[in-house]
């Protein structure tokens, strides 16, 4: 049991005791919103009855051999979400993670919400490859994008070229800043999994568990798909006769950087690509399995011929990955997954599986540091204690970077000490010229700091993994004021010629630093 300051009070939230505070006041305000605070409830009274909820229907769908099946994996995905390996998406349990202790004793929150900066919803600027070569259509239509809004430029021919299911109709694009790709009025659920947790002190990989637990989401998001209610029924329809699922991953650019690897570098694209690549294979052969333990979507059959197509472009591109000594393991075990997915005759229970989307909820449950595959936004962050005060801290991947790279303890203290002072690894005693694009972050950490990861760069890590995705990419590329129309138009066909479906850019008023307040 754990004591939280819930800003007028206190109160006792019972969760695992690894939970960081974040992640328990994330909890409690998302989740268990009843005023006054109820003391004594607990994280069980919001996992349980979703856990119980989809074990049930995946019993009654004849997913489980038996009874005693169905209770293993009732336990080890409640076991998934107590550990933050993954958690499901926020509509999910709002939906079905109802009991008495939750929202829906119509009480309401009366906590001030604090003023923040919003990013506008997004328009979107459809895009062939013919009126992205032409360069002076290009400008035009990049400096059309007015400061202080945002744009989803949809690539509609590689979209196209990616659609597992052509014959149910067209791909729905650029209706929402999301990386789901697939047929209108279709809809998906989603999980997120925090890859960090499965990275040890050592930068070794536990891949057992890793895709145990990608098979343990992808499972629930399959039964999901006969448990949520729909709007309509031709969004029941659609949904049911294609069902879409959306695993996605937070926490990339720490994981990185714990590895000792900067984000934009060619090792640590090639890591990405793996590790994304290693998931989506294993969301797939686990529909597979599970096709063969029920059926094949409805809708298989028409587009069989298409969806393998697009299989063997992802095994594929797993092929032409670089090797590198930190994804060495995850290379390996995507391509003999892929060997297996693609030897088999059996159909998929999903029609698609995998994306990149912010994790928003999620990635405060999960405590993943940064929600999307973009790079960190800064070193230094503002963590609040269990008796409410808020402390100033070194993300701890810093430190860990530090001993991947084999700086001594006295040694990593001073340059600990440097970052918490100034947020930046410039100028920290004793740190080797090499290393310093290990610690770059999204922004600079102004006034000390000038370091950046360019759009460029973000663009790059995007392309490396797009590939080894179902769907799309959610990230929103921040622009700084005083980029011209001619640099935006090479970033949109940057992105387009490196084989992204979509690309959101925001073009900012002002420019953003980290000025580690």
């Amino acid at each position: 049991t754990i004591a939280t300051g819930n800003h007028d009070e206190d109160c006792q939230f019972e969760a695992p005791g690894d939970w960081p505070q974040i992640a328990l006041e994330t909890a409690v305000k998302r989740y268990f919103q009843t005023m006054p605070f109820q003391s004594g409830v607990s994280i069980r009274q919001l996992v349980e009855p979703v856990v119980q909820a989809i074990t049930d229907r995946g019993l009654k769908n004849g997913i489980f051999a038996s009874p005693a099946d169905a209770e293993t994996y009732q336990a080890e995905l409640a076991f998934a979400c107590y550990s933050r390996y993954g958690w499901l998406g926020e509509s999910i349990w709002q939906r079905i993670g109802r009991s008495p202790a939750l929202l829906n004793r119509t009480a309401r929150s009366t906590t001030p919400v604090s003023p923040k900066r919003v990013i506008p919803l997004p328009y979107a600027i459809h895009l062939s490859g013919e009126q992205v070569r032409d360069r002076k259509a290009l400008r035009k239509t990049a400096g059309s994008i007015p400061k202080g809004e945002c744009a989803i430029v949809c690539f509609d021919d590689t979209i196209a070229d990616w659609h597992s299911c052509p014959a149910s109709g067209p791909v729905a694009s650029g209706t929402e800043p999301s990386g789901y790709l697939f047929l209108p009025e279709s809809i998906y659920k989603t999980a997120t999994i925090n890859v960090n947790r499965f990275l040890d002190s050592k930068g070794r990989f536990n891949l057992e568990a890793l895709c145990h637990t990608v098979t343990l989401f992808t499972i629930a998001l399959d039964i999901l798909v006969d448990v949520v209610p729909y709007a309509n029924r031709s969004q029941a329809s659609i949904s049911k006769a294609h069902r879409p699922i959306g695993i996605s991953y937070a926490g990339l650019a720490p994981l990185l950087m714990r590895l000792g690897l900067p984000y934009d570098s060619d090792p640590g694209r090639a890591v990405a690509a793996a590790l994304t690549s290693l998931i989506t294979a294993t969301a797939v052969e686990t529909s597979q399995r599970l096709a063969a333990a029920t059926r094949p979507f409805s809708k298989y059959r028409a587009n069989r011929t298409s969806l393998l197509a697009i299989l063997r472009r992802h095994a594929a591109a797993a092929d032409s990955i670089p090797r590198v000594a930190p994804a060495e393991g995850l290379h390996k075990t995507a391509k003999e997954t892929w060997d297996r997915i693609l030897a088999s005759s059996t159909g998929f229970r999903n029609a698609y599986f995998t994306h990149l989307v912010a994790a928003g909820t999620a990635g405060l449950i999960l405590d993943a540091d940064v929600s999307d595959i973009g790079p960190m936004t800064a070193l230094v962050k503002y963590a609040r204690l269990e008796d409410g005060y808020v402390e100033r801290q070194v993300n701890p991947c810093v430190d860990q970077a530090l001993a991947t790279l084999r700086y001594k303890i006295a040694g990593r203290r001073a340059m600990l000490a440097h970052v918490l002072d100034t947020a930046t690894m410039e100028g920290a005693p004793g740190l080797r010229p090499e290393h310093l694009p290990v610690f770059d972050c999204q922004f600079a950490a102004a006034p000390h700091g000038q370091r950046t990861i360019s759009a460029a760069a973000q663009v790059e890590m995007m392309a490396a993994v797009q590939p080894m995705l179902s769907g799309g990419i959610q990230r929103t590329i921040m622009l700084p004021p005083s980029l011209g129309s001619e640099t935006i138009a090479d970033l949109i066909h940057k992105a387009w010629e490196r084989g992204l479906r979509t690309i959101t850019l925001y073009r900012s008023t002002t420019d953003i630093t980290d000025r580690g307040d």
